[in-house]
């Protein structure tokens, strides 16, 4: 991944480079981001149950 991320950073400059291009010459899935509209605020896991009742 990194020799990916230099090889694309020594082409394209360290701003117009990507993580979609850094991921796609490391032969790798970038995921889904907030570019692809996945908000932020989405939980990945359900909020924790609690294992003891109060007091």
């Amino acid at each position: 991944m990194l020799a990916a991320a230099r090889e694309i950073f020594v082409e394209r400059g360290y701003e117009r480079t990507t993580i979609r291009a850094v991921a796609a010459a490391a032969g790798v899935n970038a995921g889904r981001g907030p570019a692809d509209g996945w908000r932020t605020s989405r939980r990945p896991f359900p909020p924790p149950t609690p294992t003891c009742a109060p007091g």
